[in-house]
């Protein structure tokens, strides 16, 4: 089976697979990685399809998952393409769906832009897709006390999911606290590094969100609220949770079923964000190699170049690689192409283990 490697780090790679637009995601390396993704299977069959990917297929065994492509982009990658317009109506579904989750007697606990799925085409990101990777999901009011249950991202994770909180249970707060941060780095834009240095920054951060939040959601105070409480240190505290999931509530509340479509007008205004400036320079890069085997003495060094160059440019450069191998123009295996694309939209560590494929 032809497949593409879209992401690769010590817990899962995930491949898209060839014409059947099914995404592959394996155990890492990582010891425990395989409990992850049993765990993320069985929230997946509980949910079917209804806020993120659905299983298809999965092997206990060899631990693979197949399960539907949810989306095309992360917000992680796309942040700066989003649109002022969009952003009010990505929200509404976002914060749907994880309510969604909530009602059903589950916590994502790793709620970040990275995990949440959008589409975008030539045109830009015209739609919300969904959100993915469910394997520190926990049954609500569950001790974190089982393998491999504490951990999350810096800095949307709840302190209460660290080291030392085994014994608390999984709440929906530690959700609304994420998501609520989440919007936050929307809303300001820039690196995961410049949004930790801000929220360093005593009441920095609290009042840009402030200054410019009228202007992306209009008057919805709960939605402020919630995002403004997020940003103080007491949110994080164990204590806070309750208040976070009223606050979560209050703003569901609020939103009713949602809009189900886009505005119209969602193409205006890209890269809005204060600290849009201040990303890394983008640059979408591809590259071929010929497959056909006349540069066999030749990959191993340029395998050594190329892996040199992904660890010089990580975090400095904004980069996403796709990966081709070109193979012979005479092949008659049916396939009708002689381009086999190994790697798409990776980043550097990505980039790095698709070198082996």
């Amino acid at each position: 089976m032809r497949r593409t490697l879209l992401h690769s780090s010590t817990m899962s790679d995930v491949y898209l697979r060839k014409k059947s637009k099914v995404v592959e995601k394996h155990r890492g390396s990582r010891p425990g990685s395989e409990l992850i993704l049993d765990r993320e299977v069985g929230v997946l069959s509980v949910f079917d399809g209804q806020v993120g990917p659905k299983v298809e297929n999965y092997d206990g065994q060899n631990k693979v998952l197949l399960m539907t492509r949810v989306g095309t982009h992360d917000l992680s990658d796309v942040i700066h393409d989003l649109s002022k317009g969009f952003v009010p109506y990505l929200v509404d579904r976002f914060f749907l769906d994880l309510q969604k989750i909530h009602e059903a007697g589950y916590v994502h606990r790793d709620i970040k832009p990275g995990n949440i799925m959008v589409k975008m085409d030539y045109t830009g990101v015209c739609d919300y897709a969904g959100i993915v990777d469910f394997g520190m999901t926990l049954i609500s009011n569950r001790k974190q006390n089982g393998k491999f249950a504490l951990g999350g991202t810096e800095p949307y994770t709840h302190k209460t999911q660290m080291e030392g909180f085994q014994e608390i249970r999984a709440h929906p707060g530690q959700d609304w606290f994420a998501a609520a941060r989440t919007v936050a780095h929307i809303m300001v834009g820039g690196t995961t590094p410049t949004f930790i240095a801000q929220l360093l920054k005593d009441g920095e951060l609290i009042q840009t969100i402030k200054d410019n939040f009228f202007s992306i959601f209009g008057d919805k105070p709960e939605l402020l609220e919630l995002i403004t409480f997020s940003l103080t240190p007491n949110a994080s505290k164990e204590e806070a949770l309750p208040r976070l999931l009223e606050l979560g509530t209050a703003v569901i509340n609020k939103l009713g079923e949602g809009p189900k479509y886009p505005p119209s007008s969602h193409k205006k205004e890209i890269a809005f964000q204060d600290n849009a400036k201040e990303r890394p320079k983008r640059h979408d890069v591809l590259l071929i190699v010929d497959g056909t085997g006349s540069m066999a003495n030749e990959i191993e060094g340029l395998k050594t170049a190329f892996e040199e160059i992904a660890e010089l440019v990580k975090n400095r450069i904004d980069l996403r690689l796709d990966l081709w191998s070109l193979g012979d123009y005479s092949r008659s295996d049916g396939e009708g192409s002689s381009v086999e694309v190994l790697g798409q939209r990776m980043r550097s560590e990505t980039f790095q283990r698709s070198l082996d494929d």
